[in-house]
């Protein structure tokens, strides 16, 4: 499989909006293990992508002399980055020709639909959505994740209101009259994709 690292800047911890500094991916990661190596690796290969971030210069040489990593530091460190230096490790699973491989274009918005429910390990698969940013529509996106997916289209839901598909629809009629969607709708769709064990995440530069 192919493992890839986003070294992204966050406005705030836990946010699913970043700014791409640094990208790499790797090839034939398989286990949590070989996930966790690959972690190590591009910390050390971009400590002059993390320094300007981090000012805590002890921290740094501790990354510096960094061996290795359980799963729990990976989400502590994740922790401590995010939350005191703003920056974070957006980790996933991609195709092997997945798009921008290295760097978002500058004039494009990249959205990582993130699927929880398709894991190697604790690593998430993601499938890439690039739009420009002058044509952003965030309905496209969302319509995508419920095509995608097949969302409620099980014969258990027979019969059953989509509860994506209405809002959308909603949401589309917003996004052509005044070019944006409410924030209560955007609140509501992330809501109902995040338990359905989705997530969308943002890639800009």
């Amino acid at each position: 499989m192919i493992l890839e690292i986003n070294l992204v800047k966050v406005p705030s911890m836990g946010s699913m909006r970043g700014s791409l500094l640094e990208r790499q991916r790797y090839s034939s990661v398989d286990t949590d293990a070989e996930m966790l190596s690959s972690t190590v690796r591009f910390i050390k290969d971009n400590l002059s992508v993390l320094m300007p971030a981090i000012t805590d210069s002890n921290f740094i040489e501790k990354l510096r002399n960094l061996r290795n990593l359980t799963i729990q530091e990976l989400f502590e460190l994740r922790y401590v980055l995010s939350s005191r230096f703003g920056i974070d490790l957006w980790i996933q699973f991609v195709a092997d020709l997945e798009v921008n491989s290295q760097e978002v274009p500058d004039d494009s918005i990249e959205f990582n639909i993130v699927d929880h429910t398709n894991l190697i390990g604790v690593t998430p698969f993601a499938t890439k959505k690039v739009q420009l940013e002058k044509n952003v529509s965030l309905t496209d996106i969302y319509s995508s994740i419920n095509t995608m997916y097949g969302l409620f289209s099980e014969p258990l839901f027979n019969g059953m209101r989509n509860p994506i598909e209405g809002v959308v629809a909603s949401a589309k009629k917003d996004e052509e009259l005044v070019g944006r969607i409410p924030v209560n709708r955007t609140a509501y769709l992330n809501s109902v994709i995040e338990l359905l064990g989705k997530q969308l995440m943002v890639i800009s530069n």
